[in-house]
């Protein structure tokens, strides 16, 4: 018997090899290969987008990468993925990695939310509210638990930038998670990664034990949980996606209150992307006016 919250999630359980993609950049790109779109077709359960619209239509054992490339002077969020990325935590530091959550550490929680809002930094998940305020109010809801949650549901066609991420810079996120989690007061932070994504998930669940081991995450200071889903587009949403977290059934909730009033468990939470939490250790190495 399928249960209603299994219906929600038809690649529970589901271990991705070469299944082919069915999204819609690559119904778009059918013509490429239509033997493999044929397969798609075909495959049971479907997968619907893999993250990897550049070489449409794609497969799960694609190894293809996109090309990267900076058309600015100055590199906020692709830098180490144009230099081949930084996915041990040698890397990351070489690079100045957790620079930028020393200093928040150092300037303090005021300060910290000050240089978020004088970088105008918005949401890059869509909906492009302003990320300081979302922190803001989080942070002065009544005492108690507040958690941050890491929103890795990347399912839009074309959209593959959260992968490329995780993949390549997951120490990156993880820096911008704790960032957060020190300017709302937050002593967990769960990252919600898609099915579909299990490269980037290994390599997020790797940079968590490095982290943990180097003393920068776990103990009486944040601790990370990263959950996979199950398949579902309409985790995207934050609410949805709460919900699934939770082990429910994954359908958005009504708002308000909105989920830095109440929102995982009940409590106070603040839910960005994985690129808007990307940027935040740049904002904070180099200060919000830069």
């Amino acid at each position: 018997m399928v249960t209603p919250i299994a219906a929600f999630h038809h690649l529970g359980g589901v271990e991705l090899h070469a299944q082919p993609c069915q999204g819609t950049a690559c119904f778009v790109a059918r013509h490429r290969d239509r033997d493999r779109w044929s397969s798609a077709e075909r495959s049971d359960p479907r997968v619907y987008c893999l993250g990897r619209c550049y070489d449409a239509p794609a497969a799960a054992d694609d190894t293809t990468a996109p090309r990267v490339e900076i058309a600015c002077a100055t590199s906020i969020l692709l830098g180490r993925c144009v230099d081949g990325g930084a996915a041990d935590l040698t890397a990351y530091r070489r690079s100045g990695g957790y620079e930028g959550l020393r200093r928040a550490r150092s300037i303090g929680v005021g300060a910290t939310l000050t240089e978020v809002e004088a970088s105008g930094l918005r949401g890059r998940g869509g909906a492009g509210y302003r990320t300081a305020d979302k922190w803001r109010t989080a942070r002065s809801q009544p005492a108690g638990a507040r958690v941050v949650v890491v929103n890795a549901d990347e399912g839009d066609a074309g959209a593959y930038i959260d992968r490329v991420l995780l993949e390549r810079d997951p120490h990156a996120v993880l820096e911008g998670a704790a960032i957060a989690a020190f300017a709302v007061g937050a002593e967990r932070a769960y990252v919600y990664v898609r099915r579909e994504y299990p490269a980037a998930s290994a390599a997020l669940r790797a940079a968590v034990t490095e982290a943990e081991h180097a003393g920068i995450l776990g103990g009486p200071g944040l601790t990370v949980t990263v959950v996979e889903g199950g398949g579902s587009y309409v985790c995207g949403e934050e609410t949805a996606l709460l919900n699934a977290i939770e082990g429910r059934r994954p359908m958005a909730r009504a708002r308000p209150p909105y989920p830095a009033e109440r929102g995982l468990f009940g409590q106070p939470t603040v839910v960005n992307n994985v690129e808007t939490l990307a940027n935040v250790p740049w904002i904070l190495r180099y200060g919000g006016a830069a």
